[in-house]
């Protein structure tokens, strides 16, 4: 029986976002935590709807990620702060917890790690996200190639990707 439910929603600005990879500004990331907090978004409505809690945690939305193709995008800190935020969210008594994440340009980290993780290169796991146009997409995909080269050494770790 699942008495007690709860969504958490970690919002997060990406540092990739200066290659040009969405069609918005990362400034958008803390409207939609807003939007989060006010009810009038859609996982708040999916939420009401199934009767669950809606816990949304925003994570240092003034520090954006380092740009994977410059930098690593967290550091050991960064990483372990992120953690903690998870493990924090999720109580005892819950019997089930479902994950999201917002955050502009967050679909260019997310087709990059599993690219990572799974193999099959940046065309296969790239999509447009939302409102990106075809030079956005080639944007998209050449960062996360550019990221995927700077790190390779890494990414035989999943802990690193």
């Amino acid at each position: 029986q699942l008495d007690r439910v709860k969504v958490l929603v970690f919002a997060g600005n990406h540092g990739v976002t200066a290659q040009g990879v969405s069609a918005f500004p990362s400034e958008v990331t803390v409207q939609m935590v807003a939007n989060f907090a006010g009810g009038g978004a859609a996982i708040n409505q999916l939420a009401r709807i199934a009767g669950t809690e809606l816990d949304v945690i925003p994570l240092d939305l003034d520090y954006p990620t380092g740009d994977f193709t410059q930098v690593p995008a967290m550091d050991g800190e960064a990483f372990l702060a992120a953690v903690s935020a998870g493990y924090a969210a999720v109580t005892k008594e819950l019997d089930l917890v479902c994950f999201g994440e917002m955050g502009i340009g967050n679909t260019t980290p997310a087709a990059a790690i599993s690219a990572a993780l799974f193999g099959g290169g940046a065309e296969k796991w790239t999509g447009r996200g939302t409102g990106v146009d075809d030079a956005g997409l080639v944007r998209k995909i050449t960062a996360i190639e550019a990221g995927l080269k700077r790190h390779a050494e890494d990414l035989a770790d999943p802990l690193m990707v």
